[in-house]
């Protein structure tokens, strides 16, 4: 009798038949976590975050500063706690990154119809629309300007004096005015419904030209309330008793102080110089407000590019970045749409570039040692150039492309790994190969193999790198979202497979500041997976499943009488039963207690060809070695 010493530092195979996996290598291996050689220990335990479930499935996730932002049934969650409605249920993608010149920290999503900026515990669009409707203009008393003149205006984001975001400008006047030393008088400026907005700018052409200009100490701050306004400087200074302003008459429908219009008449030269005067006490006199402005071609501000502060584009399916000196990329349906650069809110819509056919849109974008790669479901490209105006596609040396958006990582030098109907691959700039034909080429067939389940569907497969581990989730017969997950240790290529006792999971990211890996589920519970500190899946036992190759002996069958397990199966969680299988058949089968309990388990006698051990349980435990002879 030949004895048979096996240890676990080997790879789930499915692949290949069992008689020829490498000694060391393991026809079953589900939720064994395979980080050390010499032995193999339950995968770590999961947790969920949340007690009551969120709207409906957890659709998108993506994490800052720690907080969790959950996508879920048209809401949206900040650690589980709803942070107010959005438009659509599924669809989100997002990046993280700064306004422009802000300090603070943001968060854009779109489902392609809706587009969010997230700031903290505040929900506000991306970008701000442009005012829609023209305002009015005319000639105003007695002034510095000549000449023929138009007017637009803007709305404005404000961090104190800081401007970080702008719309594009309004509507151009449908007349100009020829002024002849006036005051110019602005009227029917809306008021902006859009919470973000905190001041209007105010624009004019000079001569009657289509270049507008900036009149930028007229950046009006809607936020603030006047109580009162003053067409003349005597109205406030010169006044014989009492408060000035009561030269102005109350408004109590709109509960403003409305100037005389017998004002006018003066002579206010001297008052206005480059000043702003409001016609209304009130913020907005039903929703609108009046300036007259006298301030000269010299002193306007330089040309605006408001022109090109479009919002993020209709349709975008996915959004990826910052890269490039701080370009952003949103693919909608064949076009690669970018930024202008370090300002994530304005998305020109001349800044693109058509990378695939029509009919094959793009499905992501991920970056690789600093260059981006857009993905379809066929093709690879990269995406060569700078900056505007230099971008381009240049078709790689691929195989075949991705199933969905969530389908491709990067795995820092080794490549990008990438999922698609008949694999998993990786591409590594130059070349594209299957990675999965030689483990796992059987379940992507959709059989299912010793245990683990066949694919039925890659439309929600989802892939992420945590630990210097590649998680790669997919759903089985019975499930919309994945079930199952292969999991390939970068380093060592040990590859296992784990079920979170059949936890749907529909979105998975990171928590760098925390270091977890995060998930949620069809249900609308956010989990902890790979929580170090859990041997459960929130209070369910781990089941767990492992099974030696089919050792075969050249020239005689084998003749087992005993069987050795080098187990720790010592914690009060664990329940474990090792058996001995000859030809398919279970000859020997005994339950396992104790730490290293390595006493010899007698076969009753017996022969066969094809000799293999399997050793399946639940909770806690700790693999060394199996012997037999």
């Amino acid at each position: 009798m030949s004895g048979i010493l096996f240890k676990p530092n080997g790879s789930l195979d499915l692949s290949s038949d069992p008689t020829e996996i490498p000694d060391d290598g393991l026809s079953r291996c589900k939720n064994i976590r395979l980080d050390h050689a010499g032995k193999v220990v339950t995968r770590d335990g999961s947790t969920k975050l949340n007690a009551t479930a969120l709207d409906a499935f957890v659709d998108h996730i993506t994490i800052q500063g720690g907080d969790r932002y959950s996508f879920s049934g048209g809401k949206l969650y900040k650690n589980e706690s709803s942070l107010g409605n959005v438009d659509g249920t599924a669809g989100w993608t997002s990046i993280q990154y700064n306004a422009y010149n802000s300090e603070d920290y943001n968060i854009y999503a779109t489902n392609g119809s809706d587009s969010i900026r997230i700031q903290d515990d505040e929900i506000d669009e991306c970008g701000m629309a442009a005012p829609s409707a023209a305002c009015t203009i005319k000639a105003g008393p007695s002034g510095n300007l000549s000449g023929y003149t138009g007017a637009k205006y803007s709305y404005l984001r404000k961090e104190g004096t800081t401007l970080v975001s702008e719309s594009d400008l309004s509507p151009a006047v449908s007349n100009t005015v020829n002024l002849s030393s006036n005051v110019l008088m602005i009227s029917g400026v809306t008021k902006p419904s859009d919470t973000q907005v905190t001041h209007i700018r105010f624009y004019r052409n000079s001569g009657g030209g289509t270049t507008y200009y900036p009149m930028s100490s007229l950046d009006l701050d809607v936020t603030e309330t006047y109580d009162f306004s003053y067409m003349h400087d005597w109205e406030e200074d010169d006044y014989i008793s009492g408060d000035g302003y009561k030269f102005t008459h109350t408004d109590s429908t709109n509960s403003s102080e409305d100037t005389k219009s017998w004002e006018d008449e003066y002579d206010i030269e001297n008052a206005v110089d480059d000043e702003t005067f409001l016609n209304s006490s009130h913020e907005f006199s039903d929703s609108t407000i009046t300036i007259w402005v006298d301030i000269s071609d010299a002193n306007l501000g330089t040309v605006s590019e408001s022109t090109a502060h479009d919002r993020l584009p209709a349709g975008t399916s996915y959004l990826a970045g910052p890269n490039y000196n701080g370009y952003c990329f949103a693919i909608v349906d064949n076009k690669l749409y970018y930024c202008l650069a370090k300002r994530p809110e304005y998305w020109p819509v001349t800044y693109y570039i058509e990378v695939s056919p029509p009919q094959y849109p793009g499905k992501c974008l991920i970056f690789y040692n600093g260059q981006p790669y857009y993905f379809t479901t066929t093709h690879i490209y990269l995406i060569q150039g700078t900056g505007h105006n230099s971008f381009f596609p240049m078709p790689m040396p691929y195989v075949t492309g991705v199933t969905n958006k969530s389908a491709a990582c990067v795995v820092p030098g080794a490549g990008i790994a990438h999922l698609a109907n008949d694999g998993l691959y990786f591409f590594d700039g130059a070349s594209d190969t299957k990675l999965s034909l030689f483990n796992f080429e059987a379940i992507f067939r959709g059989e299912t193999v010793r245990g683990v389940p066949g694919v039925s569907s890659l439309s929600t497969a989802w892939m992420i790198l945590w630990h210097d581990r590649l998680y790669v989730g997919y759903a089985s017969d019975g499930y919309d979202y994945p079930t199952n997950c292969i999991v390939l240790n970068m380093s060592t290529k040990r590859a296992t497979y784990y079920n979170w006792n059949d936890i749907q999971i529909s979105a998975v990211c990171i928590d760098n500041t925390n270091d977890w890996l995060i998930a949620g589920d069809s249900d609308g519970y956010v989990w902890r997976l790979e929580n170090s500190d859990a041997t459960t899946d929130n209070g369910t036992a781990i089941d767990w499943d492992l099974q030696t190759k089919e050792f075969t002996l050249q020239t005689r069958a084998h003749f087992p009488r005993w069987v050795k397990y080098d187990i720790d199966a010592s914690d009060s969680s664990c329940t474990a039963t090792g058996e001995l299988y000859l030809d398919d058949e279970v000859k020997q089968s005994h339950s396992i207690t104790g730490n290293r309990n390595t006493k010899r388990r007698l076969v009753t006698s017996c022969n066969g060809e094809r000799l293999s051990h399997r050793i399946y349980g639940s909770g806690v435990v700790k693999i060394y070695a199996i012997e037999s002879e």
